[in-house]
């Protein structure tokens, strides 16, 4: 595929048009915010580039779904050993030492996921879920964090301060803040290895569940929803750990500087990404990204002050026991 790398400014006119259609298709009404009534009132909080390698366009045009059709009756794969984390009440997922095929066989992904290689990371943990508006306003709360750069999300004026939507993933937040309340829970982003074993097991699935292309009942993307979604909402979707709403959902922030796995130090045991660079690495697509931009494997480069309504994250910490 192509790599088109859409700047922020051309990805927020695509949404103001999504915007309208969903709000039409929501409520009926007659009267919406035209494309460029809602440009002007989007631009992200830094006007810089969120990179992929591929435009992030749904595939077709949105069809909503209430919330009550994407909660399968499913069971989630039940993990070796899971813990609860004690300063944020996140359930946690343990992640065996151990090797996992990390990137795409040529010709199956993007050029920056070249090639496909292994892996061994030592044992750690990380949240089953992203964090949630709940858990970062205990943050706030503690005067560590800051508050979102915005609090509304794609379609809710307001997300983060109502009490309905405590439970959906924190947006709005930049690779500082994401950093800054991992550490305030005794824990630290993941790297970019470590999220990707987690996403997709020893194995190197394409996806969390397998290698099948998502349905509704494996993730939040293509606009199918039109917003986020309560997290752990899809436990069809589920890795072979256990950790959810690592397809879609909202992007996740990692620990890594992005480089290219050819042309960075990158190393095969616990790799840790670049000395130094000026983007780091997002995961796992969002709500708004097509099947190909939700695989395991997909990278997005992102400036580390960039703040978005699909970008949020989750924690991790190493296992230094096993």
């Amino acid at each position: 595929m192509a790599g088109v790398r859409a700047k922020v400014s051309e990805t927020s006119a695509f949404r103001g048009l999504l915007l309208v259609i969903i709000t039409l298709a929501l409520c009926g009404c007659a009267e919406a915010p035209t494309a460029t009534e809602r440009v002007a009132t989007f631009s992200p909080f830094v006007e810089d580039e969120v990179r992929s390698s591929s435009q992030a366009a749904p595939t077709s045009n949105p069809t909503i779904l209430s919330p009550a059709t994407h909660q399968p009756d499913t069971p989630i794969p039940t993990p070796a050993r899971t813990q609860m984390a004690l300063d944020d009440g996140a359930i946690m997922l343990f992640i065996p030492k151990g090797d996992f095929l990390m990137g795409s066989l040529k010709g199956e992904g993007e050029k920056d996921e070249y090639p496909q290689h292994t892996v061994q990371l030592n044992a750690f943990w990380i949240d089953q879920t992203e964090v949630t508006n709940r858990m970062y306003r205990a943050c706030v709360a503690d005067g560590v964090c800051n508050e979102p750069r915005r609090s509304s999300s794609f379609t809710r004026e307001e997300y983060y301060g109502n009490p309905q939507y405590l439970d959906y993933p924190v947006v709005y937040v930049n690779w500082f803040d994401a950093g800054r309340y991992c550490r305030w829970a005794g824990k630290r982003l993941p790297s970019e290895a470590e999220w990707e074993k987690a996403a997709r097991g020893s194995e190197g699935f394409i996806y969390p569940w397998g290698n099948i292309e998502p349905g509704t009942l494996h993730a939040n993307y293509d606009l199918l929803v039109g917003d986020t979604t309560e997290t752990g909402s899809y436990p069809a979707g589920a890795s072979p750990y256990g950790a959810l709403d690592m397809a879609g959902n909202v992007m996740e922030w990692v620990l890594d500087w992005y480089g290219e796995y050819t042309t960075s130090p990158y190393k095969t045991y616990d790799p840790s990404g670049p000395e130094n660079g000026a983007h780091r690495i997002a995961r796992g697509g969002s709500y708004l990204f097509s099947p190909f931009l939700i695989r395991s494997a997909e990278r997005y480069w992102v400036s580390p002050y960039y703040a978005d309504d699909d970008l949020g994250f989750r924690c991790a910490f190493s296992a230094s026991d096993q």
